[in-house]
């Protein structure tokens, strides 16, 4: 039986603190991380700034999916040799080269304050909905991680499927582990593809339809395993959550959630999916007991999430300057008896 539901954030840190065998956070990092650190003059940080690079002359009217569209379609016109496919490949293309070169140029320094995110003793996974690796490479430095990263792999849902469906759901479901083996190490998801993998890069119509269609397959091959763990299981002293599956859903699914730097705005289709699944999968009156925290920083005017009262607020009333020094400080705070 699980301890009742922390009701803030405040006391989740300090009950993971307490409890060597709770469940750890998950966070999920947004362009906001880095803007927190160095600003939002670089594409990095601001899709506005990347848009207008890969040569966006329109409006931009915050809905990046349409707005890279657009873009495809620009292109395609005006070299009408080449078919859009082509163009939103070269696009794709485009911004690899242009995140990877200003990663290559960032002062690390900058990041110093964020370092706090890299504790193993509260983190157990990073959802990173950012293309590049900066935040694996700080984690990667902060956990004096001295071997080789390999990209890993325990979810079999792809094994059935097709050659193509199978290479997407792939690395959907691969995973980078940062730290020494066991639970010292915290393990880096990048649903939305990372520059270090080709063609693996989410951003646009075309990409986020693929995108929903491997999320469907990987929420049904974990409720399919999760049946069979509780058929076999049936009254479980103790649930052994990521011997049902691992993916970056179960993660989302399993841990208590912070949201860090990512608005979630409208056009996240594949997250508002997941988290919509997550509350499903423990709507029933029996099952709340299982059922984890999702916050998520809020500008300071907002009381909650435009979208959803599911997601509570990290810290009300607070500029996100502030929230990341009050974040800073309880995961950095001791406890009595910890």
């Amino acid at each position: 039986m699980q301890i009742k539901s922390p009701i803030n954030i405040q006391e989740e840190i300090k009950a993971i603190k307490g409890n060597s065998s709770a469940r750890k956070f998950t966070l999920v990092l947004g362009s906001g991380f880095h803007k927190q650190a160095i600003g939002n003059s670089l594409c990095l940080s601001n899709w506005d700034q990347l848009l207008i690079q890969l040569g966006s002359k329109t409006c931009l009217n915050k809905n990046y999916i349409l707005q890279f569209e657009e873009l495809i379609l620009d292109r395609a016109k005006k070299e009408n040799d080449a078919p859009a496919h082509m163009r939103e490949a070269k696009l794709l293309a485009d911004v690899k080269d242009i995140l990877k070169n200003e990663s290559l140029e960032l002062d690390f320094c900058a990041y110093d304050n964020l370092k706090f995110l890299f504790n193993t003793d509260l983190v157990s996974d990073i959802i990173s909905l950012n293309y590049d690796s900066v935040a694996e490479k700080i984690c990667t430095k902060e956990l004096n991680h001295q071997t080789k990263v390999e990209w890993e792999n325990k979810n079999s849902c792809a094994e059935n499927l097709s050659s193509k469906s199978k290479a997407r759901i792939k690395w959907m479901t691969d995973y980078r582990s940062i730290g020494n083996t066991g639970e010292k190490s915290i393990r880096f998801w990048y649903p939305h593809g990372n520059i270090r993998r080709k063609n693996s890069i989410v951003l646009g119509i075309h990409k986020y339809s693929q995108l929903l269609i491997s999320f469907d397959s990987i929420r049904n091959h974990y409720k399919k395993n999760e049946k069979a763990y509780f058929g076999l299981h049936k009254k479980p002293q103790k649930i052994d959550w990521d011997s049902i599956d691992l993916s970056w859903y179960s993660q989302l699914l399993n841990n208590p959630v912070i949201f860090l730097g990512a608005s979630l705005s409208d056009s996240e289709w594949d997250l508002w999916t997941a988290i919509t699944h997550a509350k499903r999968n423990f709507a029933k009156e029996k099952n709340t007991e299982y059922s984890h925290n999702m916050y998520i920083m809020l500008a300071k005017e907002q009381k909650c999430h435009p979208n959803s009262t599911w997601l509570k607020p990290l810290f009300a009333g607070m500029s996100f300057d502030e929230q990341w020094g009050k974040l800073k400080y309880y995961f950095e705070k001791k406890i009595k008896n910890s």
